[in-house]
């Protein structure tokens, strides 16, 4: 257990250790990266206009009935 702890922890400083460097970007890259919208949403052409029929929905089922007898205190 303590040996797993140990390995892991190990493995986290290996992966996030810089080399010293205080950097923030870890990719190289110095282009501002911005996503953008589309203007308007596209409606699904594949999707119904309307919904088909419901899924069938079976009636509840009947509550017990009720003892004959109280049952003993």
């Amino acid at each position: 257990m303590i040996g797993g702890l140990v390995v892991a922890l190990g493995l986290l400083a290996f992966l996030f250790y810089d080399g010293g460097s205080r950097d923030v970007s870890t990719t190289g890259s110095t282009a501002p990266q911005t996503e953008t919208a589309p203007a308007t949403p596209t409606p699904n052409p594949s999707a119904p206009a309307t919904p088909t029929r419901p899924a069938p929905t079976s009636p509840a089922p009947a509550a017990p009935a009720a003892p004959a007898t109280p049952a003993p205190q």
